[in-house]
């Protein structure tokens, strides 16, 4: 059973078939996720808007309250030009 997070992120990206169409993959392979696979979840997320963070996509890979990599060198830049 696919896991909400990701029902919610292919669901704002147009389906199925968007999804495989953003990542190379037929809509079969993307059907077959029960959980966002850990190669996709940082472009998961950029393509939802920011609306499906990783750290939901993926909570195992991203505890609450951590951002990833590009998220914290975005934040360090915003602070050093404020």
């Amino acid at each position: 059973m696919r896991d909400a997070a990701l029902a919610q992120a292919i669901e704002i990206i147009g389906g199925v078939s968007a999804v495989a169409k953003l990542f190379g993959v037929t809509p079969g392979a993307v059907s077959q996720w029960d959980r966002a696979p850990a190669l996709y979840v940082y472009k998961l997320a950029e393509a939802t808007g920011g609306r499906v963070p990783t750290e939901v996509l993926r909570p195992d890979m991203f505890p609450t309250g951590t951002a990833p990599p590009a998220d914290r060198a975005t934040r360090a830049r915003r602070k050093v030009k404020t």
